[in-house]
């Protein structure tokens, strides 16, 4: 009987090893996900001593997850083909390189593969002229990045970023998650749009339910430390309440979130205003508010800050005079440092 159920779990493992065949699942991060976004915009530069650089100082603020971001393109909102852009999409070789330079400086990785259209058109906008060839493509796109995940060890794959005008084709989403459980044995999650959460079809389907967490908290152009706190605690009830009231039974992931150090960021924080008033301190405060909610937050299982570096450009900004999301070099970033290395409660787990 012994021989039998041994030769039975052989049997099982070949199975499962044969391509198109589940992968065993990882297990959930057992602790709160302190990270930071990460985007490059050539093709081998994830694979740089500068790119090495930037990862060690990153360690360093105490983040220990980060979610790197390649990037496909279509060349309209209406196009049905999606493609590596060449020169500016990361190639694999170097995105190997950086998940396996963050994994040894101690980080855990997440990969999140974007589609961006190359005439600027923003993807949460696109209409392509049939949408049945459009997901076809972005299956592709996504079965390429979830087996190389697989391959490299990343934790936590997201399966899109605000493509809000694709979210209703609830179907659609629903059979690319399942086949994308089937190349990658990770967790799973989404990141929707702040302004779009509530409507996303398909949570029961993830892992984690993601937000690019670009809440607006004030519209006053300096709002005071306290009207920042107030904003948090708006923002906190509004996805407590959907949480109690949509049954979907997940912890919530910000995939995104940040500010810029300009005066009025905290009005519209996704918007880049390149040249705006430089404004440390509205940067700093509005960091150690969504910081200050993020810990009384037992609904929410981690953070990714938008953003540290863009090592495609040689001389990206930084510093006290640099209006611009990173707080590299501004008093955020002491913020980022007291708060990451701080004993934080266990994460919420799916």
């Amino acid at each position: 009987m012994l021989r039998r159920g041994f030769l039975w779990a052989v049997a099982l493992c070949i199975l499962l090893a044969l391509p198109g065949c589940a992968p065993r699942r990882r297990p959930a991060p057992a602790a709160f996900m302190k990270g930071f976004n990460y985007v490059a915009y050539a093709s081998d530069v994830l694979a740089s001593p500068r790119s090495d650089r930037v990862l060690r100082e990153l360690r360093r603020t105490g983040a220990d997850w980060v979610a790197i971001t390649p990037v496909w393109y279509q060349d309209d909102a209406a196009s049905t083909d999606i493609a590596p852009w060449e020169g500016r999409s990361a190639d694999d070789d170097s995105l190997r390189h950086a998940v396996d330079t963050a994994r040894r400086l101690g980080f855990h990785v997440a990969l999140k593969p974007v589609v961006d259209v190359k005439d600027g058109t923003w993807r949460a906008l696109i209409a392509p002229s049939d949408w049945g060839r459009w997901f076809a493509a972005y299956r592709r796109f996504l079965d390429h990045y979830a087996r190389l995940a697989r391959e490299q060890g990343v934790e936590l794959l997201v399966v899109g970023s605000q493509m809000s005008s694709a979210e209703p084709l609830a179907k659609e989403w629903r059979t690319l998650i399942a086949e994308t459980r089937r190349a990658f044995p990770g967790r799973l999650t989404y990141a929707a749009d702040w302004s779009r959460y509530r409507d996303v079809p398909f949570w029961r389907d993830l892992d984690f339910v993601g937000i690019n967490a670009f809440f607006p908290l004030s519209d006053k152009a300096r709002p005071a430390l306290d009207e920042l706190r107030r904003g948090w605690d708006r923002r906190r009830r509004e996805i407590e309440t959907w949480l109690d009231a949509s049954k979907v039974g997940k912890p919530v992931l910000f995939t995104e979130i940040g500010y810029m150090s300009r005066r009025g960021a905290a009005a519209d924080p996704a918007r880049y205003v390149p040249g705006a008033p430089v404004d440390l301190a509205l940067q700093r405060d509005a960091y150690r508010a969504a910081l200050e909610s993020a810990a009384r937050s037992p609904w929410l299982a981690g953070m990714f800050w938008f953003w540290w570096d863009n090592p495609s450009v040689p001389d990206w900004p930084g510093g006290r005079r640099d209006p611009g999301f990173t707080p590299r070099g501004k008093p955020a970033q002491e913020e980022v440092r007291r708060w990451f290395r701080r004993a934080w409660p266990a994460a919420a787990r799916p």
